[in-house]
């Protein structure tokens, strides 16, 4: 019985010196643009506000003020559901709220629909590929978290299923 602790105990050691510690670069090139003690740029910060309702002339929006980094794929029509909100329908009819990834805003002019950034405009009709997570109104127990919009009254009754896209593709009809 001791060996066999003392090889867990010699195994867990090697493991561990494994997985932690420093690094030694392997090379003294430096990336292209950066002058000798020069440090990189940082990378941008990942967009994180608070989520907001757009309200157009008939219709409103949820817009999420956080990306996010969900797996579930969507794909529907881009409709107005219950309340004047914008909705997306899959093909058996099921119908869930939209939260439109951060920077969408709504079209100008009257037009219904939204303006998704790197994506354009998508109007009602459109169908639409996405890729993101469903919540339950009001998406949180309590409330919910700020990066989310609250569900407007009368566009989805509490425990319906709320669509929060981070990714958007509009598909063509033909």
């Amino acid at each position: 019985m001791l060996r066999i602790d003392v090889v867990a105990a010699a195994l867990l050691l090697a493991l561990t010196g494994c997985a932690g510690g420093s690094r030694t670069p392997t090379s003294t090139e430096k990336a292209p643009g950066i002058s000798s003690g020069q440090a990189p740029a940082p990378a941008p910060a990942p967009m994180v506000g608070r989520g907001r309702v757009l309200n157009g002339d008939d219709y409103r929006t949820l817009v999420a003020g956080a990306t996010y980094d969900f797996l579930a794929a969507m794909h529907g029509r881009v409709a107005v559901g219950d309340g004047g909100c914008l909705i997306l329908r899959d093909e058996a009819g099921a119908a869930q709220v939209v939260v439109w990834p951060p920077g969408t805003t709504l079209l100008p002019n009257g037009r219904v629909g939204v303006h998704v950034p790197d994506v354009g405009e998508i109007v009602v009709g459109d169908r639409v590929d996405g890729g993101g997570g469903f919540f339950d109104a009001p998406l949180a127990e309590g409330g919910p978290p700020e990066h989310l919009p609250p569900v407007p009254v009368g566009c989805a009754p509490a425990g319906a299923s709320v669509a929060v896209l981070e990714r958007v593709t509009r598909r063509s009809d033909s």
